[in-house]
């Protein structure tokens, strides 16, 4: 899914090769928000006001696009989208593509090996606006290339799992778990260590025996920008957003999970079995993503099974200071009632827009099932 802001209109495009992305924004111009007044969200009140949110309601238009690829290149199981100026970063299987806006494989950036401008997985990746470089995060490396996917170098580094570049600096997150003393690390450009935000669990006893234990999601979003500026929503159990000022943070957004909150006695790093048998019970935050108007919150179970009820879908009004639910029933997203094809919901994002994702294996199936029932002009390019 891919948001896109475009004066007085709203496009969503759907990118479908094997996988698939669509992105939506506000028809109308808002009026801003004060950014110093923090929004506080109420989850388990927001969870008792259900709502059927329609694209209608959103966008205007609907475009799908298709992710065009070299014979014997199947791009499969994204974990990234990034947008910069006139092409995509997809990163997939650790491994990061480029794309143009229309779909276009141009080439692969770097590849997996021990070569120069090789790397062992790409851990996470970002670019550096003022040198015109992206930057991958490897195994105990962090690698440089230009904008034509060219290497430049590479630079001995901690093993880091999540990072973003600001300016001159980098902030980056680590892991929630007690064998980590920080939470965030920031950086300047010559690798010193500027400011360190200390881990609350580091250092605390453990009833784990025989190793670390730790919990994420394949939905996890640790940082995340808006407006040109960047945000650090963090690990699972970290319940505030924060707004990202040179080297400090501003309160921004803050889940108040009541009852709800998973608590230490139950968490992965303290006691996995406790966390097994009880964390089922409780929610948290793995992803927020917001525009003019609305917050976008995934909620999901602190522990997931995929038995299909583990996740809301939570959508808060910035200008109403109200929250609601998607429906729970099929664990709603929003409905396409405009191509009437797959719903939507923003799974990563970037300064322009929000994306999700989808095999086109398994949307064909959905549609040959009978899930859907599509306008003809999406048909048409389907077929």
């Amino acid at each position: 899914f891919i948001m896109k802001h475009i004066e007085g209109q709203l496009i969503i495009q759907l990118v479908a090769v094997l996988l698939s992305s669509f992105g939506i924004q506000s028809c109308t111009k808002q009026a801003s928000v004060d950014q110093g007044d923090m929004y506080v969200i109420p989850i388990q009140s927001v969870f008792e006001t259900e709502r059927s949110m329609k694209l209608s309601e959103l966008v205007d238009t609907i475009e799908y696009l298709e992710l065009k690829t070299p014979e014997g290149l199947i791009i499969t199981g994204i974990y990234k989208i990034m947008s910069v100026e006139d092409f995509l970063l997809i990163e997939a299987r650790m491994i990061l593509y480029k794309f143009t806006q229309e779909g276009d494989y141009i080439c692969t950036i770097g590849g997996q090996g021990q070569g120069p401008g090789e790397y062992t997985g790409v851990r996470d990746f970002d670019v550096d606006y003022r040198s015109r470089r992206i930057v991958i995060a490897d195994d105990g490396r962090t690698h440089y290339y230009d904008y034509d996917g060219n290497y430049l170098e590479s630079e001995k580094s901690e093993t880091i799992n999540s990072f973003a570049l600001i300016d001159t600096l980098k902030w980056i997150c680590e892991d929630q778990v007690q064998i980590f003393p920080f939470r965030y690390v920031v950086l300047n450009a010559n690798g010193d260590t500027l400011h360190t935000i200390a881990n609350p669990n580091y250092g605390k006893p453990s009833k784990n025996a025989g190793g670390v234990y730790g919990y994420t999601s394949p939905l996890q979003r640790r940082l995340y920008r808006y407006q040109g500026q960047l945000y650090t929503k963090g690990d699972l159990d970290e319940d505030t957003v924060y707004r990202v000022e040179g080297i400090h943070r501003i309160p921004h957004i803050a889940f108040d999970f009541g009852s709800l909150h998973l608590p230490d006695h139950y968490a992965a790093w303290y006691d996995w079995e406790a966390f097994q048998k009880n964390a089922m019970n409780y929610w948290q935050v793995p992803a927020v993503f917001e525009d003019d108007r609305y917050i976008y919150a995934t909620v999901q179970r602190a522990r997931w099974d995929d038995d299909g009820d583990d996740f809301r879908y939570v959508m808060y009004d910035k200008k109403e200071r109200k929250g609601f639910v998607q429906k729970k029933y099929a664990q709603q997203k929003i409905k396409d009632d405009i191509l009437g094809c797959i719903d939507f919901w923003p799974r990563f994002a970037s300064e322009e827009y929000f994306y999700g994702k989808i095999e086109w294996y398994d949307l064909q199936n959905m549609l040959k099932e009978g899930h859907y029932t599509i306008k003809p002009e999406l048909q048409k390019q389907f077929d």
